[in-house]
């Protein structure tokens, strides 16, 4: 869709306008007053998303007119078509929260009365009766979920989503498991949420006045939660969720799934939460659990119990992209312990800019960001790039440098410098997947100012691995538009984000073809104003995370967005408050998140964005609000991993920050204790420990504890702090090969790895190929209801 054509919904985050169908239609977007150099800069809080036309919008107030007053066939009607037209379009169902018309309108349909639901069911029955027989005949999952998304209060729609889940389980996805099994179960938490129902209402009426500020209105809505007790806290917004009404499956079958889903994915105060809800509803209810008959409650308390014991799930051997692994919350397998440099290689970037504006300074930058891939290490300087043996940091193929691959930038001179006016800093990310390399090249520049057209567009570039670096495909972005950053890569695709600049940034999420470079889709997310707001260079490298067909996009331009991987559709969309301003010479701390893409865990998505100095949780499956920061932690910079009940975040200083209870989103842990702090570059998790750089030391510290082990001088080294990361390399010791863990470190200008142990040497080369290792073997799976859950789990547990 054209930009000119597309309809946009214009939001004021202050404004409870968010949640009212009249401001559906798109409205002009306000003039802007240019940025300043060397001045402060005001941002607006209007951002846009992807509206309803003035016509959808209207046909909705219809169809409610109509259901009000009892008008079941024309209300129905006129849901059933938005329902049918609306995969793209967003409607507001809650403070700052979006989903698509499509499901706003199933969900409107599975909430009306008896006799208008029995109507409907009439209409719509066989078909989704069909899809669904159709589905499970055929083992087609995307039947089943045809049923959910166009015939979801069907008689059909309680089982199609049981099945989905089941599935969903098998394969780990604890995400869409629960997400599916929570739609079917009643709210436990709706009479505490409408208890404090009212507390939002008033909320929103004074947002409406402009007399509420959105921080205030925000911590509102999470009182809702807070009221409804830990448990409800978790699960999303009652008033707008799409329950399905009155199901006839076994209720405690499918409560007692959800706490499975918790244990799988090692939510184990989650998982106690859960039981007590299914022994307070269902103390005595029996069913098939492994292949005999059991009290669920019984059954579910003693894995539970066993589960407590269970090992922690195995770290990553590689490190092939930003933050370990796709979801931005790697853990290194093997910890290291480094007890010196083992070799050092340059990686100065060809272009700095001088005195950037809103750059940190430069003693504190850190721009490289290498990957791990098969024993090789790889990084890019937005021109070359380079691949080097993590054993000893030699070529890995041929001599020289170890450059693989070289971007002329178009032909544009290698030593054109970089414009001194500008926002931001230069960074160089890569993904290595499926024996390929794939990495956003040439000007790292995203934006400039408008008055100038001397802007060149980058490019996505990727490489086979297995073939010493081939160019297989370049992808150039198009006039005005560039890459953000590096993709994820999954399936056969891979997803980057884009942008589009001008005075209001558009932030879009594109997907290739991973064998071709053929673009399959781009869907615009959101649009609002940057601190350069077209009179700066701008430099920016937001990079996405990916979840079970879910990609996340942390846009600092104050949204988050989920989108389906398959179709580009976005699930769900949710807004933040964001900073009105600030000084473009001496920016706050969290401009410099950069990047900052949402970190995935146990279905919850974090984000930290670079225009808030908050930390947001979100529910996964939903997009509703769980919790915001308790106070601002703009000095953290890096969403490093979660450990426990803890989410570690790094940047001038180290924080354990409490994920659940009623202490969540609050940091009960920080290093150091006072006002600044030395921290420098990102941090990494590996084994049980958390390593910490500064400018002059690497701080090592037990993850789930908090409790200082050790501290490493850099100087004795003539090394200052960066971005660290971690792999397993292959060594040998008196003949016999083994592994340990292998501390790298990307200073400002050198690549740095540290030896380990004493007396190991490094193994023979191994050879690099794009095969991937065998699959591991599928557990047995019980044909019993429960079989396949239960033999998941004890493989899990192995």
């Amino acid at each position: 869709m054209r930009p000119s054509a597309r309809r946009k919904i214009v939001l004021l985050l202050s404004a409870a306008a968010v949640c009212l169908l009249g401001a559906m239609a798109a409205g002009p977007a306000p003039a802007a007053s240019p940025a300043t150099p060397g001045r402060t800069f005001d941002l607006s809080g209007n951002v846009e998303v992807e509206g309803l036309s003035a016509t959808a919008a209207a046909d909705l107030q219809r169809a409610r007119a109509c259901l009000a007053e009892g008008q079941w066939d024309e209300g129905i009607e006129i849901l059933r078509r938005l329902s049918d037209q609306g995969a793209e379009s967003l409607v507001p169902i809650g403070p700052r929260r979006f989903v698509s018309l499509r499901e706003f309108c199933q969900a409107q349909l599975a909430a009306l009365p008896a006799e208008a639901l029995d109507l409907y069911r009439r209409r719509v029955d066989d078909q989704a009766g069909r899809w669904y027989a159709e589905g499970i005949r055929e083992g087609n999952a995307a039947l089943l979920t045809r049923v959910v998304d166009e015939a979801f209060a069907s008689s059909w729609g309680d089982k199609a989503l049981d099945r989905l889940a089941q599935e969903a389980l098998e394969r780990g996805d604890t995400t869409t498991a629960r997400w599916c099994w929570q739609r079917i179960v009643p709210p436990s938490a709706a009479a505490a949420v409408e208890a404090a129902a009212t507390t939002v209402d008033a909320a929103n009426r004074a947002d409406t006045a402009g007399q509420v500020d959105a921080t205030t209105r925000m911590a509102s809505s999470a009182g809702v939660h807070a009221a409804a007790g830990d448990l409800g806290k978790r699960l999303p917004d009652w008033a707008a969720w799409p329950a399905f009404p009155n199901s006839k499956l076994d209720l405690a079958a499918i409560r007692a799934r959800l706490v499975l889903c918790s244990i799988i994915e090692g939510s184990l105060d989650r998982a106690k939460s859960e039981w007590a809800e299914l022994s307070r509803l269902h103390p005595a209810a029996r069913g098939r659990w492994g292949g005999q008959e059991v009290c669920y409650a019984e059954a579910v308390r003693q894995m539970l119990d066993e589960a407590a014991g269970w090992p922690s799930p195995h770290g990553l051997a590689d490190w092939p992209t930003f933050g370990g692994n796709v979801q931005r919350n790697g853990r290194a397998e093997l910890p290291p312990d480094p007890a010196g440099p083992l070799w050092r290689v340059p990686c100065a970037p060809r272009d700095r800019p001088g005195d950037a504006i809103g750059r940190p300074r430069a003693s504190d930058d850190r721009p490289f960001f290498p990957v791990v891939w098969r024993q090789l290490v790889l990084f890019h300087d937005g021109t070359r790039v380079v691949a080097l043996r993590l054993e000893d940091g030699r070529p890995a193929w041929g001599e020289g440098d170890g450059t693989i691959y070289r971007d002329a930038w178009n032909d544009a001179p290698l030593d054109r410098p970089l414009p001194d006016e500008t926002f931001g800093a230069p960074r160089y990310t890569l993904t290595a997947a499926d024996g390929r390399l794939f990495v956003r090249l040439g000007d790292p520049l995203t934006g400039h100012p408008l008055a100038r057209a001397e802007h060149r567009p980058n490019s996505l570039v990727c490489l086979d691995l297995a073939s010493q670096g081939r160019l297989v495909w370049k992808a150039a972005a198009e006039p005005d538009w560039a890459f953000e950053g590096s993709p994820v890569a999954a399936d056969g695709r891979v997803f980057v984000a884009m942008r589009r600049h001008g005075v209001r940034v558009q932030a879009h999420v594109a997907c290739f073809d991973a064998d071709n470079g053929r673009m399959l889709w781009r869907r615009f997310v959101c649009a609002a104003e940057s601190p350069g707001k077209g009179a700066l260079y701008e430099f920016s490298h937001q990079l996405l995370s990916f979840d079970h067909g879910t990609l996340y996009c942390n846009t600092n331009l104050g949204a988050v967005a989920a989108i389906e991987a398959e179709s580009g559709r976005v699930r769900w969309l949710a807004l933040y408050p964001r900073v009105a301003g600030g000084d473009a010479l001496h920016p706050t701390s969290h401009w410099q998140r950069d990047p900052s893409p949402c970190l995935v865990d146990r279905s919850i998505v974090f984000a930290a964005p670079a225009d808030s100095p908050h930390i947001f949780a979100y529910d996964a499956a939903s997009g509703q609000l769980l919790w915001q920061s308790t106070e601002q932690l703009a000095e953290a910079t890096h969403l490093l991993g979660t450990c426990g009940p803890w989410l570690l975040a790094g940047g001038a200083r180290l924080y354990w920050i409490a994920i659940d209870g009623p202490q969540a989103g609050r940091p009960l842990r920080r290093w150091p204790e006072g006002a600044g702090g030395p921290g420098v570059g990102r941090g990494v998790l590996a084994g049980q420990w958390v390593l910490f750089p500064t400018r002059e030391t690497i701080e090592v510290f037990e993850a789930a504890s908090a409790r200082h082990q050790r501290t490493m001088p850099l100087a004795p080294f003539g090394l200052k702090g960066g971005n660290l990361l971690a792999a397993r390399s292959l060594v040998e010791k008196t003949g016999a090969a083994g592994s340990a863990g292998t501390l790298l470190m990307a200073t400002d200008d050198q690549l740095v790895a540290f030896s380990n142990t004493a007396g190991l040497r490094p193994p023979s080369p191994v050879p690099l190929t794009a095969t991937q290792p065998p699959p591991r073997a599928k557990a047995s799976v019980d044909s019993l209801p429960f079989g396949r859950e239960t033999a998941l789990l004890r493989e899990w547990g192995k």
